[in-house]
Order: C-alpha cells, then sequence, then structure tokens
C-alpha cells in the first residue's frame, strides 16, 4: 500500500473514479500522495474532447440549378374580369431547342398542377421544339438544368391579342444565364379589354325643292362630312 500510495498517479479521463478511490485509501492509512492529470497531446482545429462525436458540414456547389418561368397577368382596367387564356412560349438552352423536357406546373399559391388525362397524372412535357405553355399566375419549373447554361425563352401571342407584353418589352425574349442558386424569367402581360358598345345605323338623305312654275335644273352633286 505505501507503494501504491507514494508513486505518482497518472489520471487519465477514463480512470478518474479509480484515482480518487486511491487516494481516499491512502488517506484513510494516514500516507500523504499526491496526483496529477497525464499530459496530452493537442486536439486538431474542430474536434471535441471526450466521446462526443465531430459533425462536420461541408457545402458544394450546385450543379444542377432549376430554371423558372413565370407569368403573370394585370388588367389595364379595374372592373373587367380576365379571361383564363393558355400562353404559349418556347424554350431554348444552350442554342438549341429544350424540347421533350419533363416540367412541373405551380399555381400563383403555390400548389402544384397536375396535368391529368382519364384519372392518370401525365408529366407535363416540352415539345420536339421547346414549346410548353402557362395560364396566368402559374410558374413552370424546368429541374437540374445546369449552372452556368444560357436560355432564351420566347411568348408566341397571336395577332389582335388582347394580352399586351410588357416584361420583357417590346415582346421581347427572355434571356441570361442559370445560376448555382437558379434563376427565373418572368413575363407580364396586360390585358387590354375591348369595350363592345351597341351599333345603330345613320341614315342621310338629300332633297331640293324649287318654286312653282320653274324648271328645276340638272341636279348637281353635293359634297357631306359626317363626325361622329
Amino acid at each position: 500500500m505505501d507503494l501504491l500510495c507514494r508513486k505518482k498517479i497518472a489520471l487519465p479521463r477514463l480512470a478518474a473514479a479509480f484515482a480518487l478511490a486511491a487516494l481516499a485509501l491512502c488517506a484513510l492509512f494516514g500516507v500523504s500522495a499526491w496526483a496529477e492529470e497525464a499530459p496530452t497531446e493537442p486536439s486538431p482545429p474542430g474536434a471535441v474532447s471526450g466521446d462526443t462525436p465531430l459533425v462536420q458540414y461541408v457545402n458544394v456547389p450546385n450543379d444542377t440549378p432549376d430554371l423558372y418561368v413565370k407569368k403573370t397577368v394585370n388588367t389595364a382596367a379595374e372592373g373587367y374580369e380576365i379571361p383564363n387564356e393558355e400562353f404559349h412560349f418556347t424554350i431554348n438552352v444552350g442554342d438549341s431547342f429544350y424540347g421533350e423536357q419533363e416540367y412541373r406546373v405551380f399555381a400563383a399559391d403555390g400548389s402544384e398542377v397536375f396535368n391529368e388525362a382519364d384519372g392518370t397524372v401525365i408529366p407535363f412535357k416540352t415539345d420536339i421544339n421547346g414549346g410548353f405553355t402557362l395560364r396566368g399566375g402559374q410558374t413552370a419549373m424546368f429541374p437540374f438544368v445546369g449552372t452556368g447554361k444560357t436560355y432564351e425563352i420566347t411568348e408566341q401571342l397571336p395577332d389582335g391579342s388582347q394580352f399586351m407584353q410588357t416584361h420583357p418589352t417590346a415582346g421581347g425574349a427572355a434571356v441570361g444565364v442559370v445560376e448555382p442558386k437558379g434563376s427565373t424569367a418572368e413575363f407580364v402581360n396586360t390585358y387590354v379589354p375591348v369595350e363592345e358598345k351597341p351599333t345603330t345605323t345613320l341614315n342621310v338623305h338629300k332633297s331640293t325643292s324649287f318654286p312653282t312654275g320653274f324648271t328645276p335644273p340638272e341636279t348637281p352633286s353635293f359634297t357631306f362630312q359626317v363626325k361622329v
């Protein structure tokens, strides 16, 4: 026991309970003793002492971000209901038609819109020329397009359409490069209602008269101007 008490007692972290018990025995027998903690090697940066596991989070660039196409329709005159028209677009990615590519559609409230036929959900897909459709308030999501990919999206409006494209201006295309966090191309149209007014017919009648006993001359032509 004397040999045990006189010897320096190393205190590794996992043997602390044993060392305390040994010191108690030394005190019981009236023998002086001391203890010191064994030297430990420095921990690497970010390490956690003891048995606590080390968890590391590593952020890596997103090489396959999504491309969104948003459709917004405003009205030029209050009090007119905006027709629920379907708008046609063409998308090119990397200078080529983005044809036969699946995409998802979301409503203005964020809920997903499904393409159903006879109770079966069919994925939305562009046609062979990259054509797709949206309604006002909807957003199309093209997944995994790729960082740094160029895109060009155009809208096709029929002649005489009551929906004037205001963004991009002058009916232009939305062009850009897909960013790592994803990109959004927005198209804004203004609905210009045509007020239908009731029509009628305006008749213009011309007559001449001469005093009794006079022979009227040959009737000349008369020129009129009508302003409404």
